[in-house]
């Protein structure tokens, strides 16, 4: 069974590398446990001409996935139908965000499959296993049958933490992601996932959708020793939707990396109400270098999309990290519904007043991610692929003020 796990060529607004660390290497590594003849192909990184993908896709694949989020549907759809011209035979699935976000703009791509729940890895593997004839049960995927869907009824499968993958670090395009890293002035880092899921329910947030409520954590002894082997990478990032989240997990992980004597610098993300004293100077002596922290708004907007904060928890989290010496990253939003332009311009003064740097990023409607239908996102293929979370913005009205915040090298205000 020959299988191709595509990252198409697209040339986007900006990179988010971490992912395809997860989404792409470390679950195509998984998948390869089982199915050896399968390559991981990353052509994102403006490293690949869509020929090249297609030269690649001309030495005969039994079945691919290819990866996608909202704004790269119509390239996925273009290379979709190609494939489909070129061998018939060739079983094809779509699996990532875009899937969840908008289910019926995937499903309206001639694909096989689409991956719509439960973890990347079995959404991966049932595939694999459906289109080599051997698997009845696809309870993370939606199968085409003719005209018709047939959904999954069954409980989504969430891969065990002992099985998940680490990134093949000697396989991927390192030198390429590191010149994506130089194009943006940051030092190359590795991703490699420290967790999974997210018990809160934000509204604007597809994780727990994408990998389940509960969390689940990688042995830290096992991370701890994955890293060691690879220190000679210096800048990590951990992913994890809530890093803090179990606290003595985070204790046990430092202690694994001081009796290794690993010296790396180390980031992640976690909650402001999730945070204490002692916890962030533990991080700060085992190499935290940054915290991003979903600020996302002040105002009445914070309410509507119910992250359980307000902004004395912010205030305290950024002060506890910045006096451990750990430099904090506020994830702000722009564009909630209900949110105010002044809200906007008092969340970045309440920011960068506590010494804080921002991360501002457009709301964009998700379809089943927020709740809606696709068509009350009333986005067609084409327009989907605006959908890019740093220029899209439904609301026109101070659409110039947003993205000259958003592109302003400074970063520092809104114009008045």
């Amino acid at each position: 069974m020959r299988v191709m796990i595509l990252y198409p060529p697209v040339l986007p607004f900006g990179y988010t590398l971490h992912h395809r660390f997860q989404r792409l290497w470390e679950a195509g590594a998984y998948v390869r446990i089982r199915y050896p003849s399968t390559t991981i192909v990353d052509a994102g990184l403006m490293n690949m001409l869509k020929g090249q993908v297609l030269n690649e896709y001309a030495t005969g694949y039994d079945a691919v996935a290819v990866y996608a989020e909202p704004q790269m549907l119509q390239d996925v759809a273009d290379f979709v139908d190609r494939f489909n011209h070129m061998d018939s035979r060739t079983r094809i699935m779509l699996y990532g965000p875009a899937v969840v976000c908008f289910p019926a703009l995937a499903r309206a791509l001639p694909v096989d499959a689409v991956g719509c729940r439960g973890d990347y890895e079995a959404q991966l593997r049932q595939f694999v296993d459906w289109a080599s004839g051997g698997m009845v049960r696809v309870s993370n995927l939606a199968i085409r049958s003719g005209s018709q869907w047939i959904e999954p009824t069954d409980t989504p499968e969430l891969v065990g933490e002992v099985d998940w993958a680490y990134p093949p670090l000697d396989e991927m395009p390192m030198a390429d992601i590191a010149r994506i890293y130089t194009m943006k002035g940051q030092p190359t880092t590795v991703a490699v996932t420290a967790s999974r899921g997210c018990p809160y329910r934000c509204t604007f947030c597809a994780t727990p959708e994408l990998e389940g409520r509960p969390d689940r954590r990688r042995n830290p002894e096992a991370l701890a020793q994955y890293i060691e082997q690879n220190q000679q990478h210096s800048h990590w990032q951990l992913y994890s939707p809530t890093f803090t989240l179990d606290r003595h997990w985070c204790m046990e992980f430092f202690k694994q990396l001081d009796r290794r004597q690993v010296a790396i610098n180390w980031r992640c993300t976690t909650r402001v109400d999730r945070l204490d004293p002692q916890l962030t100077e533990a991080m700060a002596a085992s190499g935290c270098s940054m915290v991003g922290l979903g600020i996302e708004t002040l105002g009445p907007a914070l309410l509507s999309i119910k992250k359980g904060i307000g902004q004395p928890d912010m205030a305290r989290a950024i002060r506890m990290l910045v006096a451990s010496g750990i430099a904090v990253k506020a994830y702000i939003m722009l564009g909630l519904p209900g949110q105010r332009l002044q809200d906007v311009r008092r969340t970045i003064d309440f920011v960068h007043d506590l010494g804080a740097e921002i991360r501002p990023t457009m709301y964009s409607p998700q379809g089943s991610a927020d709740g809606l239908p696709d068509a009350a996102a009333g986005l067609g293929g084409d327009d989907v692929s605006a959908i890019d979370r740093k220029s899209f913005l439904q609301d026109r009205e101070h659409y110039g003020e947003y993205l000259r915040l958003v592109f302003s090298r400074s970063s520092r205000q809104l114009p008045s």
